[in-house]
This record gives C-alpha cells, structure tokens and sequence, in this order.
C-alpha cells in the first residue's frame, strides 16, 4: 500500500480487494512493481522479478526480498 502510494494510487488493505482493482496478467508478461496474489487470498506482495517477491511475511515483519514460494499464486498489474 505505501509503495503504491508514492505513484497516487490507492490500495485497499484486504487482498482480495487489491486483486480485484488490478489486471490478472500471465507469470511471462510480470514485471517489477506488479503484485503477486497467492491464490488463497491471505498475502500478496510486489513482484521484485527474477522470480523474487518484496513482502512483509507477518505482521510487524520487515519487508524483505526473497525468491516467491511454491505456492499457488498469480500476478495483477494495477494501472495508474
């Protein structure tokens, strides 16, 4: 939401409400700054690319650069 902010755009703090404001896009068309959505709805982040994903993993966690988990997960890109 903060990273978003800095370009205007305001995101909802549920997952499912930021899945629903963006673009489901193919893994091959991803780019930084683009969110991943794990498909259960409980997290998402923002797409780092080369398969890596900046999050807060808890709350109250720093947010961290990691590779994205074996989890179900889909890419949304939000226009702004």
């Amino acid at each position: 939401m903060f990273v978003y902010a800095q370009f205007g755009i305001s995101l909802p703090h549920y997952v499912p409400s930021q899945d629903k404001m963006g673009t489901t896009i193919p893994q091959s068309e991803a780019v930084p700054g683009d969110l991943v959505v794990f498909d259960n709805e409980e997290h998402d982040g923002i797409y780092a690319g080369n398969g890596m994903i900046l999050d807060a993993p808890k709350p109250g966690g720093h947010v961290s650069v990691r590779p994205i988990w074996d989890q179900a997960h889909h890419f949304v890109r939000i226009a702004g």
